[in-house]
């Protein structure tokens, strides 16, 4: 948990400088390529496809009757050689991913980056920062098949001197006038040294485990598709409901409205980090509850790290909140790198929603089930349609209305489903 703390910590004292330094090093213009680029980036997800998540929620099952203790895994042999064949298997997957995804995401950002012209500002630094947004895949993926090896202490901190490199080396850059290269630079070389960790770290247990699977045979494909292609269309439909509102203002209103819209978001998003840090640190434990099928154990955690997430989120959105008023009220030239009070307060509730939502997602996805595919998938439409309606009829301060208002009918939905499958214990 401490490690996780201090990992999501840094993250929004860094989105906090992030804030500060983007409208202080560049122009706005540059600023709305900066977060347009970190959205396309998002792309990645299309490779990803909820598999890291998976990933975990495997791991952890077969976990829940090994140890690792060291640089040494040991315990019950058949969950020892399930496991080793299912990380044979996670690595096949990474690579076909990458081989089917990575062009087509390439094919699709310079498309839209392309319609703006302007290559001598983007073209480098987008070409570097899709390689590393690759690498940061492969990372996750491992990390991610540890951590569900009750290893999230040790994962937590990989990531967090990954994102520490990124970070400084982001703001010295940007200080030094990098402009866009100070976004794809220091990511690439984080990315780097995040893969070396984790192959420093955990190379003996790869060993043990590619040694362990072989002649074990497990038809994964066929225990895990099922539930894949749903966690799929999920994922999917999670890139247009939390990251479609950059492009989407890039392309009806060009960079410097991105920028603000960007800006924004960054600022809610590493606010929500922050409070997502207590349900997804016991992520592991959770799935270990369920396995075995601890569930008044499994009940009590999942509830005080939701209210306990919920309550951190309103302690530190409420003065964000106070402050930005103060701060549009009298023209502070930060503030107007920003969308306005409306637009601030919208997406923030809309935030919140989305916090016990996610919440309520990691108890149903840890029973190896996806029962919100079909809310997910509305949702994404929903959202997209009504972000298009608001920029093409209203003024930009309320681009996330649909966001918002697509909370109205979908959480009590997704509340309903939560009860029905938690009442079946």
């Amino acid at each position: 948990m401490l490690s996780t703390s201090i990992n999501q910590l840094s993250r929004i004292i860094y989105g906090l400088v992030l804030v500060i330094c983007v409208p202080l090093y560049l122009s706005p213009e540059i600023q709305g390529y900066w977060f347009t680029l970190m959205s396309l980036a998002f792309l990645m997800v299309f490779a990803d496809l909820g598999f890291s998540a998976i990933t975990m929620n495997y791991a952890a099952h077969e976990y829940a009757y090994l140890n690792i203790k060291g640089n040494v895994i040991s315990g019950d042999e058949l969950h020892l050689k399930r496991l080793a064949s299912f990380f044979q298997f996670t690595l096949k997957w990474v690579v076909n991913t990458l081989c089917i995804m990575g062009p087509l995401i390439v094919i699709v950002s310079y498309f839209l980056l392309n319609k703006k012209g302007a290559t001598e500002i983007w073209l480098l630094p987008w070409v570097i920062y899709l390689i590393s947004s690759m690498l940061t895949f492969i990372n996750n993926v491992l990390l991610f098949f540890f951590e569900g090896c009750d290893q999230i202490d040790v994962g937590q901190k990989i990531r967090a001197l990954i994102f520490f490199i990124s970070a400084i080396g982001s703001i010295i850059a940007l200080s030094a006038g990098w402009q866009l290269m100070a976004l794809a630079c220091p990511s690439l070389l984080g990315a780097i040294i995040g893969f070396s960790l984790i192959n420093f770290k955990y190379r003996a247990i790869i060993k043990k485990l590619l040694l362990e699977a072989k002649g074990f045979k497990q038809n994964w494909f066929k225990e895990f598709f099922p539930l894949w292609w749903r966690y799929s269309i999920s994922w999917i439909s999670g890139y247009f409901i939390f990251q479609i509102f950059t492009p989407i203002t890039f392309n009806y209103f060009g960079p410097i409205a991105a920028g603000k819209v960007g800006l924004t978001m960054t600022l809610w998003q590493g606010i929500y980090s922050v409070a997502t840090i207590w349900v997804s640190s016991v992520v592991p434990r959770i799935n270990m509850h369920i396995s075995r099928r601890e569930w008044d154990h499994l009940d009590k955690t999942f509830y005080r790290r939701t209210l306990l997430a919920g309550g951190t989120y309103f302690l530190i959105s409420l003065p964000i909140i106070v402050g930005f008023a103060f701060g549009f009220n009298y023209k502070i030239a930060l503030f107007q790198r920003f969308l306005s009070a409306p637009a601030m307060i919208m997406l923030s509730i809309a935030c919140f929603f989305q916090l016990i939502v996610n919440a309520m997602a990691t108890y149903l996805r840890a029973h190896k089930q996806e029962p919100l595919m079909l809310i997910s998938v509305l949702s994404a439409f929903y959202i997209v349609l009504v972000t298009c309606l608001c920029v093409k009829y209203l003024p930009i301060q309320y681009i996330f209305f649909g966001f918002l208002s697509s909370n109205l009918w979908s959480f009590p939905w997704i509340y309903i489903v939560f009860k029905n499958i938690k009442n079946k214990h």
